[in-house]
């Protein structure tokens, strides 16, 4: 344990990196395929914000907002899963920032499963009504975390997101199928020792 702990110590005095932030979905949650038809639909859609995703609902499925969260929850707790909850132990060295395309309800279930207390920031495009790769959000997400972007390693399955947040000087990290062959966290701490 102390050989991990000196690791890690090790890798902050080298790397500048003062912050990471993570897209959510495939990067620290995966989603299983849905079988039920309708949940396949939601899925489909979940890349709406909030004002475009309960008025579907409502006129699609005859769903509430409340009814419709309810079910969403339902549809997490069946097929969402923690990538790689050993990354948690990097909250340790440095602090998590949040930061995905998503409906507000997810914030509900990361709570409900322990995880959401591991990020000090959560930048969510439903309340603040901006999506990535539109640099308005990165721009949203450097104002809450307040550090320079070149200090904050993002990490994103979507090239598009990255890129962006390449453009805005963050260091980055495409977690793609490759990475996703090792863990999240040996792919953060490979990135972080090569800056």
């Amino acid at each position: 344990m102390e050989s991990i702990k000196g690791y890690f110590d090790i890798l902050q005095i080298v790397s500048h990196i003062k912050i990471i932030a993570f897209d959510l979905m495939e990067v620290i949650l995966w989603r299983d395929e849905p079988k039920d038809y309708m949940y396949q639909d939601f899925n489909r859609y979940f890349d709406l914000d909030d004002a475009g995703f309960y008025p579907w609902v409502k006129e699609k499925y005859e769903l509430s907002r409340t009814q419709a969260e309810e079910r969403i929850l339902e549809y997490m707790r069946e097929y969402y899963r923690v990538v790689d909850k050993t990354v948690f132990d990097l909250v340790k060295q440095y602090p998590f920032a949040l930061a995905t395309n998503h409906l507000s309800v997810v914030i509900d279930f990361i709570d409900e499963i322990g995880i959401k207390k591991h990020f000090s920031w959560i930048t969510n495009s439903s309340e603040i009504l901006v999506r990535k790769p539109d640099s308005k959000f990165f721009t949203i997400l450097l104002d809450k975390v307040q550090e320079n972007p070149k200090d904050i390693l993002y990490i994103d399955d979507y090239v598009g997101n990255i890129e962006a947040a390449k453009n805005m000087g963050f260091q980055v990290l495409h977690f793609n199928e490759d990475h996703k062959q090792t863990n999240l966290k040996e792919s953060i701490l490979t990135k972080l020792s090569d800056l």
